[in-house]
């Protein structure tokens, strides 16, 4: 009897795939590894502060092992020991691992449970849609408006022949990367239908309750997304609203974004996306926007892709959410890149 993923590989499935351990056979167990690579070159134009960048776009490893209706699994991926604006940090501003997933789950009468450090479905689901993470996050990660992941619990449902997922989560609201600042909990929560039982069309609502920060600073979120595969195009649409954002609870901005990825003949990949978002809707100075797109190949090599994807980057912002408030590069900036990565993957199941 072959291992089984231990949850259903369905279209309404809102999970990282890749580091997902496998149920194993009963007496056997079951191991998953994943690993992906990716650097990035780049040119910034208009020419001011650094234009000319070489940069380590992913570094990330995932393990899972499951026996039975049991499972754990452990993801890390590399970041900087310091932010942009510090010095400080391990070995200075060396790559370090962060631990952005570490889950022990089990099903249990039709249902799916974990506990640890576990993914939001909002930009997890996003994430896999879009299917280019590692270049750019969902606008929502991107812009820390959701984090990708927080020490918490989840529990899933899917049934109806997979047309139905349903999957809640309560957390520390900090995100991974933040100790527990309060003794508020954030609950999510996700509801996704595919209405064909297949990829091509996925309708996922989202919203989140929550607080963040020693003054409990709002954190909600409302989201509505339509994705699918058809063949070898996927497309999406999303749209997200935030009430509270970092620790500024007055501040209630609104994003959506939208993107077409395609493999149309052999290896060639292409792909585009544009987003766009405000903090004021009555406000043009509020206002911006980020477009991309680039064209390159995607090669299968067995056991994983290795992919290489080159093109533009441009974001364009009002004077009221500018990053630098009075300099150009602040306003809009446009980014070349060479972008290269490769994803491996093995399941195995062991005596």
């Amino acid at each position: 009897m072959s291992c089984v993923p231990p949850f259903p590989d369905a279209a309404v499935h809102a999970y990282d795939a890749a580091p997902a351990p496998l149920a194993a056979s009963r007496g056997r167990l079951c191991v998953a590894a994943s690993i992906e690579v990716a650097g990035r070159g780049a040119v910034v134009f208009p020419d001011e502060a650094l234009s000319q960048t070489i940069d380590l776009s992913r570094a990330r490893v995932g393990l899972g092992i499951a026996a039975g209706p049991a499972w754990v699994r452990f993801r890390t991926s590399a970041t900087r020991s310091a932010d942009d604006d510090s010095y400080i940090g391990v070995a200075g501003e060396a790559w370090v691992p962060a631990i952005d997933g570490a889950v022990v789950g089990a099903t249990f009468a039709g249902f799916s449970g974990e506990v640890g450090i576990v993914p939001d479905p909002w930009v997890v689901a996003g994430n896999r849609g879009w299917g280019l993470d590692a270049l750019v996050p969902t606008f929502a990660e991107a812009l820390a408006w959701v984090p990708p992941s927080d020490a918490g619990l989840a529990l899933r449902w899917n049934g109806l022949g997979d047309r139905v997922d349903i999957v809640g989560v309560l957390s520390s609201g900090e995100g991974a990367n933040r100790r527990e600042r309060n003794e508020g909990k954030d609950l999510s929560g996700a509801l996704s239908i595919a209405p064909l039982a297949s990829p091509a069309l996925i309708v996922t609502l989202y919203g989140r309750n929550g607080s963040r920060g020693l003054g409990y600073v709002r954190a909600h979120r409302v989201g509505a997304r339509v994705a699918g595969e058809i063949e070898r195009v996927a497309y999406g649409s999303e749209l997200l609203l935030a009430w509270g954002i970092g620790d500024d609870a007055e501040r209630a901005p609104v994003g959506g974004s939208a993107w077409v990825r395609a493999r149309p003949i052999g290896p060639l990949l292409l792909a585009a996306r544009g987003d766009t978002w405000t903090e004021d809707m009555a406000d043009p100075d509020a206002l911006a926007w980020r477009a991309l797109g680039g064209a390159g190949v995607a090669v299968d090599v067995g056991a994983g892709t290795l992919y290489a994807l080159a093109g533009a980057d441009h974001t364009a912002r009002g004077e009221a959410v500018s990053l630098f408030p009075g300099a150009p590069a602040g306003a809009a900036a446009t980014t070349l890149y060479l972008h290269v990565g490769l994803e491996l993957s093995a399941r195995s199941e062991l005596p």
